[in-house]
């Protein structure tokens, strides 16, 4: 037994394939749903540390989206069924990847996929409690002078890619893709250039699948509204 084995917190970080393929040798449900729970409750304190969304701002006082308490009610309700949306994403996620490997010849099974998905979330894991440490400190967003006015002025989203937490997390996010890709690869027992093919099926899918819904709902609510 080698060492990725033996601790696979510690080998999924750079033996991806060994480590998941002992795990679903010994015990594939182990640890899984504690990861994939973990990893949702982070994400969601995650964007809560990193503050209300500036609506606009007067002078140098910015006005947030929403008002202290809404925004602390609605990110209490966020941790509370993020669990439970991380568990659903499980799931689905493990469902599409199995059928999107048999497309191309691989054999996992949905308890094995679950688990490759599952462990292949700790580098993602370790960037989300990166990014609650980085928004609790401020670091998260830059502050940049606006010369026309000769005050700060919050460009928003755009300036995490300035932030001093953008490189590290972007880092651990990528490398969260490739153990992904490397577990998927390893459980459905073919070369990790056909695990990302198998992944970008998936992507392709879901991002197919959030363009019908986002299509839909509006049709549906123009419908019901002409009707009425």
């Amino acid at each position: 037994m080698n060492n990725a084995a033996e601790i696979p917190y510690i080998g999924i970080w750079y033996r991806p394939r060994a480590t998941i393929r002992h795990i679903v040798d010994t015990d594939p449900r182990r640890g899984v749903i504690a990861l994939v729970v973990f990893g949702a409750v982070l994400g969601a304190i995650g964007e809560w540390a990193t503050g209300n969304p500036t609506a606009f701002k007067i002078g140098t006082h910015s006005l947030g989206v929403f008002q202290a308490h809404t925004w602390t009610a609605l990110n209490l309700v966020l941790i509370g069924v993020s669990p439970f949306v991380g568990i659903a994403i499980l799931y689905m996620y493990a469902a599409l990847i199995r059928w999107a490997g048999g497309l191309i010849g691989g054999t996992g099974t949905a308890v094995e996929l679950r688990a490759a998905y599952a462990w292949g979330l700790i580098p993602g894991v370790a960037g989300s409690v990166l990014y609650v440490i980085a928004g609790c400190l401020g670091w998260t967003h830059i502050v940049i002078p606006e010369p026309s006015k000769g005050h700060p002025s919050s460009l928003g989203i755009w300036t995490q890619f300035l932030s001093p937490a953008f490189l590290p997390i972007g880092i651990l996010s990528l490398w969260g893709i490739v153990v992904r890709i490397k577990c998927f690869s390893e459980v459905h027992r073919f070369s990790a250039w056909k695990g990302l093919g198998a992944y970008l099926i998936v992507t392709l899918t879901m991002m197919g699948m959030g363009a019908l819904i986002g299509i839909l709902i509006p049709l549906v609510v123009l419908v019901t509204h002409i009707s009425l």
